[in-house]
C-alpha cells in the first residue's frame, strides 16, 4: 500500500470518525478483538493525525517553493510549438514532477521527525521561521504528544500481532 493510499485512508477515517484520534490502545483493542485489525486502525488514525497537522502547518517552505518552481517550469515547457519534440517535453515534465514529489516527501518526512521529537519531549530546532513558530505552539506540542502516544500503541499492537503469528496451533 502506498503512502498516498495510507494517507487518503487515514484522512477518510479521521473525517468520518472524529473521535478516533487519541483513544488508548486498550479501547482500540476492545473495539477490535483481532490485534491485526486494531493495528491497522491505529496506523490509519496516526496517519490521519499527522496529515491534519501537516495540512494545518501548510507544508514546508521548501515544498511550496519546489511546487511553484515545477509549475512555472511546466508552463515554460508547455509553451513550445506543438511541432517540437513532444516526447522531450513529456520527459522534462516527468522529471520536474519527480523532483516536486521528492521535495514534498522530504519536507513531510522532516515534519514528521520534528513532530515525533517534540512528542517525545525532545528539543526541536527547525530550520525555517515558519516551522519554528508552528512547533513552538502549545497546541502543536500536545498534538505531537498524541501522535507519539499512537506510535507507542502501534509498537505494542505490533508486538501482539507478532506474538500471535509466532504461536503454533495445537495439534
Amino acid at each position: 500500500m502506498t503512502r498516498t493510499t495510507i494517507a487518503a485512508l487515514g484522512l477518510f477515517t479521521f473525517l468520518i470518525m472524529p473521535s478516533a484520534g487519541c483513544d488508548s490502545v486498550e479501547n482500540t483493542v476492545e473495539e477490535y478483538t483481532d490485534p491485526a485489525e486494531a493495528l491497522a486502525k491505529r496506523k490509519l488514525e496516526r496517519e490521519a493525525k499527522l496529515s491534519g497537522l501537516y495540512a494545518e502547518y501548510g507544508g514546508g517552505d521548501a515544498a511550496n517553493i519546489g511546487a511553484n518552481t515545477v509549475d512555472e517550469m511546466k508552463d515554460v515547457t508547455g509553451t513550445a510549438d506543438a511541432t517540437e519534440n513532444s516526447a522531450g517535453k513529456t520527459l522534462v515534465k516527468d522529471i520536474f514532477n519527480t523532483m516536486k514529489t521528492a521535495v514534498v516527501e522530504n519536507d513531510r518526512e522532516q515534519f514528521v521527525a520534528y513532530c515525533l521529537q517534540l512528542g517525545n519531549g525532545e528539543r526541536v530546532v527547525p530550520v525555517t521561521e515558519k516551522a519554528q513558530a508552528f512547533f513552538a505552539k502549545a497546541e502543536t506540542a500536545e498534538a505531537c504528544r498524541a501522535v507519539n502516544s499512537m506510535a507507542r500503541d502501534i509498537q505494542e499492537l505490533q508486538a501482539k500481532v507478532n506474538a500471535k503469528s509466532s504461536e503454533k496451533p495445537a495439534q
